[in-house]
């Protein structure tokens, strides 16, 4: 059973600013096939650096997001199929619950540990 990660993304207001400072600072590659009004993204040898705007926030349902303080992300880890996603996942165990998610398509949710975040 293999994974990867296939994307890290930072929301930000100003994507293209952002993502032309750690183009110009990192000698990194767009890659402009996943370019859009809402989205950026700089290939980090093979891992896409993704930059998104605050859209992302409803469209991923992590609207208690929004307001955070201090460092938030989300990271996107690619399985060889749903077996595999939920057979790596099924030892989650945290203070946030977990989804997992193929295409638009929620494969199955964990849910959060009875305990506070950190």
């Amino acid at each position: 059973m293999g994974v990867s990660l296939s994307l890290a993304s930072i929301v930000s207001d100003d994507i293209v600013g952002l993502s032309t400072f750690y183009a110009e600072v990192f000698d990194l590659a767009e890659v402009e096939e996943l370019r859009s009004d809402i989205f950026r993204g700089l290939d980090l040898a093979g891992v896409t650096l993704g930059f998104s705007t605050p859209v992302v926030y409803d469209m991923l349902k992590i609207e208690p997001w929004r307001d955070a303080r201090g460092t938030k992300q989300y990271l996107t880890f690619e399985a060889e199929d749903d077996a595999g996603a939920i057979a790596l996942a099924k030892g989650h165990v945290g203070w946030q619950p977990l989804e997992l998610w193929c295409h638009g398509r929620k494969v199955q949710r964990f849910e959060a540990a009875s305990f506070s975040p950190p």
